[in-house]
């Protein structure tokens, strides 16, 4: 039994079982249930197989946005969870290349070099084997002795794609892999192929040492039919696929691992719309077309999806595609309403006063609407609010996420306004009470 006495945080008992499978293994594909402790779980093992003396250097490929979950020196993973006794170095691979050190100075430390796949897929190109520099010095701190850690490994699932054949330059070369993701599944059984080839080419084709081709892998487990045959209509042999990953996987759900309270049900809040707002949905919905308030100008929808977006909108308070009446565009939004702004602003006013602590995450669809939500809440006075979407400055972004941490939160109310899908993996919410979802995607 491999000893983790000296882990900062004791594991549970399925990372512990974790651990034992990751070093007794060259490659693990690690699908647990989000919140799992992941990443906790291969820190653990990495470490361990240091200390044994079969690792020196851990290399981790991860969505720009979970890099920092990784590497900050303040909440991140590594300084969590790296082990007080252990010589650690750890590298942030980017153009600004940053390093920190933890546990004992040394000559030889176990080495963690985080990057993004959008980093290493910069300069490779279309049906050449060109290895781009960035890619090439990485490649050169590969070896038998190197774990590569693909993090949301789903951003690996297309074989063609650039970041995809970099992570199997990376692959070919070290020792060992880890592929981590909560989703092992995300469209289809088609997104296992590149990865069942990236953890060994053993797992998916019959020929040793030959990674399985796409032309295979639907002959094997796809129905083909449509236009020209080349639409999935089915699968088959599935229990074959299961069977051909089952000894390098790992799936875990907290229901099954974790004592965690019952969850809540989900409460809708209902808010009519005025009848101003209730006309001008009724316009879109039916005719396509939406006069505004100063007759100068309009909003219309060409398409179907055009019209379920804007319809969207209306319900959120504010039109997009506004144009002038004659044609041309004027590349504004238009406010119409504040119904659901104010149904919310009274839901938060009565939940403060039971609680002045409260922690809240609101989740909204576009990113006006979460600009004029974080504004009005700002505008109350009663605690901090952080806003999150996809091109959130650095500093903006990082505010927001400690609002929520549980080592960072704020003693008062905080309150993180942003889109899902910027908030969609990597980030820790451990501090919120409640979530609200004001419009849905």
């Amino acid at each position: 039994m491999i000893d983790l006495s000296a882990a900062p945080l004791t594991p549970t008992r399925h990372q512990r079982a974790a651990v034992e499978c990751i070093c007794t293994q060259n490659w693990i594909y690690l699908c647990d249930e989000m919140g799992m402790g992941k990443t906790k779980t291969i820190i653990d093992s990495c470490t361990a197989l240091y200390r044994r003396g079969d690792l020196d250097r851990v290399i981790v490929i991860a969505p720009a946005s979970v890099v920092p979950v990784w590497i900050d020196p303040e909440l991140g993973q590594l300084a969590a969870h790296a082990w007080p006794t252990i010589p650690t170095q750890v590298q942030h691979y980017h153009r600004r290349r940053k390093s920190w050190q933890y546990g004992p100075a040394s000559d030889t430390p176990l080495q963690w070099i985080v990057t993004n796949y959008e980093f290493i897929r910069t300069g490779m190109r279309a049906r050449s084997r060109y290895v781009p520099p960035r890619l090439a010095t990485l490649l050169e701190q590969c070896g038998p002795r190197t774990m590569l850690v693909l993090d949301e490994s789903s951003a690996v699932k297309t074989g063609r794609a650039y970041q995809t054949r970099a992570c199997k330059l990376l692959r070919a070369q070290c020792g060992r892999v880890a592929l981590l993701t909560g989703t092992p599944i995300a469209h289809s059984p088609l997104d296992l192929l590149s990865q069942g080839n990236l953890l060994h080419p053993s797992i998916l084709s019959d020929t040793p040492g030959v990674p399985c081709t796409l032309v295979a892998y639907r002959a094997r487990y796809c129905v083909m039919g449509g236009w020209q045959g080349k639409e999935i209509l089915e699968w088959k042999h599935l229990d074959d696929l299961t069977r051909r990953f089952s000894p390098y996987t790992l799936r875990r759900l907290k229901k099954d691992c974790l004592d965690l309270p019952a969850k809540l049900d989900a409460v809708t809040l209902t808010v009519p719309l005025s009848a101003d707002t209730w006309r001008l949905y009724k316009g879109m919905r039916d005719q396509m077309i939406v006069r505004l308030r100063d007759a100068e100008s309009v909003s219309v929808a060409q398409q179907a999806i055009t019209k379920l977006i804007r319809l969207s909108q209306l319900t959120s308070g504010f039109l997009g595609g506004v144009e002038g009446m004659d044609g041309t565009p004027t590349d504004r939004i238009e406010w119409v309403s504040r119904e659901k702004l104010m149904g919310l602003l009274e839901w938060y006013a009565a939940r403060l006063d039971a609680d002045p602590a409260i922690k809240l995450v609101i989740w909204c669809r576009f990113r006006a609407e979460v600009e004029q939500v974080a504004e009005a809440i700002r505008a109350t006075g009663t605690g901090e609010v952080g806003t999150l979407w996809g091109s959130s400055p650095r500093a903006e972004r990082d505010h927001a996420l400690r609002l929520l941490h549980p080592q960072t939160a704020p003693a008062g109310a905080g309150v993180l306004v942003g889109t899902p899908s910027a908030g969609s993996m990597g980030i820790t919410l451990a501090a919120a009470h409640t979530v609200i979802y004001l419009s849905n995607a």
